[in-house]
């Protein structure tokens, strides 16, 4: 491409969409053009100052009819464009030499000449358009090439060599610098609250961040920065605790430097809503560092973190991770929860939480040491390798931990939000101490567990005694508490969490107890389970009626066992009569042919054979 198209290219790119030519015009220049149009020779004029040039702004070839100020037209552009051409003057052999033709051909009615007939070509070299490469010569009052009459020639400045390459290139160079200035600004958060990333006064300096802008968020702030747009930035700066929301599931491309320092924290979108979610890009060219802690928020759909540039990841030192791929974090770029091609750092100090709601294994990068690992998954989380938590191994309410077939160690351990004792932990499966199958999985893996960290409950509330009557049916036992561990004696045994159903086959009192575990196990209650002799009759005689008709028979029986006193029932047990003196006793009052049915109940309520 000739110098001609490319700079006016790149002047058309800088003033503006439209496809227009720019041409920098002086009165001189202006009556020059006139001339040439009336056939009117050529005159040289002194060069006007630069304080009476105009920009000219055309659609067609020159004369310019339409008139801008400079000041209308990008001032940084201007102000390069100047210093360049200075820069340029500078290098040639003559300063008091206007370049005039950086294109093919030379305009007769848009130079700068000079006073008088001086000839100040180095070479005194004559522009023809058959050539028109022959020499290169800039163009400081119009970009617009015209035809050239082969019959006009001008002494010229030529410029050539070294001098005049570098100063195109440094004309080039400052045009492609001065178009990217104007299109990128650095945009504040202004507030120390959130508010609509779209108002302009939320921002300084004041208005929204535009395509390829930088955006800093320098303070925390105390609410959420909503609206957020789909828009694509250099540098994205977040310095203080902040959560960015949107609608539709926007995107924030980051092109330059994406950066959270240590101790931030940067939320995407809100927890259980699907409306506030925002993805975040990092395109091949950005270069991250992610110090804090960045919280992508799915509430119910997919949000993307998509990383092509160079990212690096560092979980420092008090930091924490919510982990809820299945697959964990690994040292893959295509699974688990972090997947970048840059350096990945999970520091021994940090904090671990797998809160997915699907089965999840732990993944090859969870570090061998760690400060803290939470469980947080009724589905279950497999550690495939032996861990040290140096400070607490939690397993919420619900949430069941495979241990595999590892040895693991834990400073403390929390089961259900309660500390628990010292010593070895595990399913029933393994050869832990302390045996659970509730937060452990039935496998053979344990964890040493260093320092206690439980207060034991109170024991169980119960109800004793328990009476039971001989040869009756038993029911299983109860009490209220957590966790309840039963035994057969007060102190040593092995609890089960199962109740017993008394065994009442013998008359005497048995004693059973039972624990609660909340953390650790708490002392042991008792429950006595009483079983009483039930009373016997023998019938030791009877009276019949003294006439036909009349109910003056009786029944005389006689108790023993049981305990007294004793209720005597002649109805089947549908009705009882108190006698504080039982035996023998006598049924009076009884008529003739009628069937009595004899039972007998002691203060226990147990009762007799019926007969």
């Amino acid at each position: 491409m000739k110098i001609f198209t490319l700079l006016q290219n790149l002047l058309k790119m800088l003033t503006g969409p439209s496809s227009r030519n720019v041409a920098f015009n002086t009165p001189n220049a202006e009556r020059e053009t006139r001339n040439a149009q009336r056939g009117t020779p050529d005159v040289q004029h002194p060069i006007a100052p630069l304080r009476d040039a105009s920009v000219s702004v055309e659609y067609k070839i020159l004369p310019v009819q339409k008139k801008i100020p400079v000041q209308k037209i990008k001032p940084v552009f201007m102000q390069n464009f100047f210093a360049i051409v200075k820069k340029i003057f500078s290098l040639s052999d003559h300063p008091k030499t206007l370049l005039e033709n950086l294109n093919d051909g030379y305009h007769p009615g848009c130079h700068y000449g000079t006073a008088g007939n001086e000839n100040i070509s180095r070479t005194n070299q004559h522009h023809d358009v058959a050539n028109p490469a022959a020499s290169f010569a800039l163009i400081p009052i119009a970009l617009t090439p015209t035809a050239m009459n082969h019959q006009e020639k001008k002494s010229v400045k030529t410029i050539t060599g070294r001098s005049g390459m570098f100063g195109i290139i440094m004309l080039m160079s400052s045009l492609f610098f001065v178009s990217t200035a104007l299109g990128q600004a650095t945009k504040t958060w202004a507030l120390t609250s959130g508010g609509t990333w779209g108002t302009a006064n939320n921002w300084s300096p004041s208005g929204a961040p535009a395509a390829n802008d930088n955006v800093i968020i320098s303070g925390n702030l105390s609410s959420a920065i909503t609206g957020v747009p789909t828009i694509s930035l250099t540098n994205l700066t977040i310095n203080g605790n902040c959560n960015f929301t949107g609608t539709n599931g926007p995107t924030i491309t980051v092109t330059g430097t994406f950066s959270v320092p240590a101790g931030v924290g940067f939320s995407l979108g809100t927890g259980g809503t699907s409306t506030p979610r925002v993805n975040l890009t990092l395109s091949s060219t950005s270069v991250g560092s992610v110090l804090g802690t960045v919280n992508i928020n799915t509430g119910g759909t997919d949000v993307t973190f998509t990383n092509s540039g160079n990212l690096t990841i560092t979980l420092s030192t008090g930091a924490t991770l919510q982990i809820g791929s299945t697959a964990g974090i690994t040292t893959s770029t295509t699974t688990g929860n972090i997947r970048v091609d840059g350096t990945r750092t999970y520091s021994a100090g940090a904090s671990y939480i797998y809160n997915g709601t699907a089965a999840q294994a732990a993944g090859n990068a969870l570090p061998g040491t760690i400060s803290n690992l939470t469980i947080s998954n009724s589905a279950g989380v497999t550690l495939a390798a032996a861990k040290n938590v140096t400070t607490n191994l939690s397993i919420t309410t619900g949430s069941v931990l495979n241990l595999g077939t590892f040895t693991h160690t834990a400073a403390t351990l929390t089961l259900g939000g309660v500390g628990t004792v010292n010593g070895s932990w595990g399913s029933t499966t393994s050869s832990a101490t302390h045996k659970n199958d509730i937060f452990f999985a039935a496998t053979t893996g344990i964890v040493n567990v260093t320092t206690s960290t439980c207060t034991p409950p109170a024991a169980p509330t119960v109800t004793s005694p328990v009476s039971y009557c001989i040869g009756s049916t038993a029911s299983q036992l109860t009490a209220t508490g957590s966790n309840l561990l039963w035994y057969a004696a007060s102190t040593g045994g092995s609890g089960s969490a199962t109740a017993p159903t008394p065994v009442i086959t013998s008359v005497g009192t048995i004693g059973y107890f039972v624990s609660q575990t909340i953390g650790c196990e708490g002392p042991r209650a008792e429950i006595d389970v009483v079983v009483n002799p039930t009373p016997s009759t023998t019938v030791n005689g009877s009276t019949n009626i003294t006439c036909n008709g009349a109910n003056d028979g009786t029944i005389t029986i006689a108790v023993n066992g049981g305990t007294p006193d004793y209720f005597f029932s002649v109805d089947g047990g549908n009705t009882y009569t108190l006698e504080t003196h039982p035996s023998p006793y006598i049924f009076p009052g009884l008529s003739a042919n009628t069937p009595y049915t004899i039972r007998v109940k002691d203060t226990k309520g147990c009762q007799s054979q019926t007969f």
